[in-house]
């Protein structure tokens, strides 16, 4: 569980095959400035499952979704 941290969850960044699951992340404030960010997003990463997560809460002046599939990634699954 990650509860009450500002900014992004998980983020692999450079990865192949990562399998992210069973997670939950709630109550995100919102108190870095000027921040975008995501409860859970690979960063330039191939073949990612990301399955079974739960995110609420999550707050950030920009983006602030609980899921995203950034730059450079190819066959996300989400």
């Amino acid at each position: 569980m990650i509860e009450r941290v500002p900014g992004d969850g998980i983020v692999p960044i450079g990865c192949d095959s990562t399998l992210i699951e069973y997670n939950l992340m709630c109550d995100s404030p919102d108190i870095l400035p000027m921040t975008e960010a995501a409860g859970i997003w690979p960063w330039s990463c191939d073949n990612t499952i990301i399955q079974y997560n739960e995110v609420w809460g999550h707050k950030a002046p920009w983006d602030a979704q609980g899921f995203d599939s950034d730059y450079n990634c190819q066959n996300t699954l989400i």
